[in-house]
């Protein structure tokens, strides 16, 4: 067998679980190999997957030391390695770069390198815990055991905090408090998303970092609003227009919604947010059979009434959450102008069959208990 039909078959063996017969057969062509990137990407694919990590982040340095070949996947599997070591610095430069190289030779999978960084960026405000780097490997790797080379881990965190601080082009500047509170019935799972988008655009633009986050509930456990707490490295006062874009156009903030800026302990400012309107839809789906549940399920309503929106050129009926209580499950919707929304998805669910019991309800600016809304509810009866 020639080394590349050798070096594809490796990469068969690594697809389907064959990890130890994948390294025999790269052991074998270990001479052939010695220039060539894939030889060592794919040796470290095969010993992250069989928890050899020190070994791996070893001989992928060593590969990329040798070969300047234009191959970024091994910037990524180098990256993810540097971040499970702790060293955050070297894995946000190393995938950063590869990145680069990416949108340049593989653009289709720019996505994936983005994805990473996101993970990367948004564990770095745990990154005193004890391992700082679980949350990516724990989920690209199913192997992974997090006792595996367990000396491997921060063993200074304060000289990395110091060296994330150099990085991050803040070294003698103070941080700076904001809460970003987001009005509505916002479970944790449509939380997250927020976080994602904030915690990469903040890592991004070199600004800051999230330090925390939380849902606010009533007495009945429903969710009201939530909060996200980050640090911001840079001058507040020279960044703020630019932090304020990146809200503006990178989330879909409902009315209601602040940011609070901590100015030690002393001064605080708060800025309103928020340009939409929540129209929360209410379907009491307990007398529909499984079957009309399936066949005209929520998400397919949900497309229903984007694509009427988009038809209709309003700026609105964009997707917000949804909620399941007791009697009803609900979607939320958010739009400039509430009536002009609510007109189009009142057509939208007319003799829809998931539709027959439901309400309509704006919850821009009043939260309540259900049973208190539903008493001023909008209720069709199709």
């Amino acid at each position: 067998m020639n080394y590349d039909k050798a070096i594809e078959k490796v990469r068969e063996l690594n697809v389907e679980n064959k990890f130890e017969e994948a390294i025999l057969l790269l052991k074998s062509i270990k001479k052939e190999g010695e220039n060539d990137i894939k030889w060592y990407y794919r040796y470290s694919c095969a010993l992250i997957h069989t928890n050899k990590f020190k070994k791996a982040l070893d001989i992928l340095k060593d590969g990329m030391s040798k070969s300047k070949d234009n191959f970024p996947y091994a910037h990524l599997n180098l990256g993810m390695l540097y971040y499970w070591k702790g060293k955050l610095v070297d894995a946000f430069k190393i995938v950063e770069e590869g990145l680069e190289k990416c949108k340049l030779y593989e653009p289709e999978y720019v996505w994936e390198f983005e994805q990473t960084l996101k993970s990367m960026y948004l564990g770095y405000p745990f990154a005193n815990k004890e391992n700082s780097f679980l949350s990516v490997l724990n989920q690209d790797f199913p192997n992974y055991d997090e006792n595996a080379d367990s000396k491997y881990k921060i063993k200074n965190i304060e000289r990395e905090k110091e060296n994330l601080s150099i990085y991050f082009g803040n070294y003698k500047r103070e941080r700076v408090n904001l809460y970003l509170y987001i009005n509505g019935r916002i479970l944790p799972q449509f939380r997250y998303g927020y976080e994602e988008i904030l915690g990469y655009e903040l890592a991004k633009n070199r600004l800051g970092v999230l330090t925390g986050s939380g849902t606010l509930t009533d007495k009945n456990g429903r969710p009201t609003a939530c909060d996200i707490s980050f640090d911001i490295f840079a001058d507040v006062e020279e960044y703020k227009n630019k932090f304020l874009d990146i809200l503006e156009n990178n989330l879909l903030l409902p009315k209601g919604s602040y940011l609070k800026i901590i100015y030690g302990d002393e001064k605080e400012e708060r800025i309103e947010l928020g340009k939409y309107d929540i129209l929360a839809l209410g379907m009491d789906t307990r007398g529909i059979s499984d079957e009309i549940v399936q066949k005209y399920n929520g998400g397919k309503l949900i497309e229903r009434i984007q694509l009427e929106c988009r038809y209709k050129k309003i700026d609105g009926g964009y997707y917000f959450n949804y909620e399941e209580t007791n009697e009803r499950v609900w979607l939320r919707f958010l739009g400039v102008d509430y009536e002009e929304m609510e007109k189009i998805i009142k057509k939208s669910i007319t003799n829809y069959p998931l539709c027959k019991d439901t309400i309509i309800i704006d919850e821009t600016h009043i939260i309540q208990e259900l049973e208190e809304i539903e008493e001023e509810a909008n209720v069709f009866l199709n």
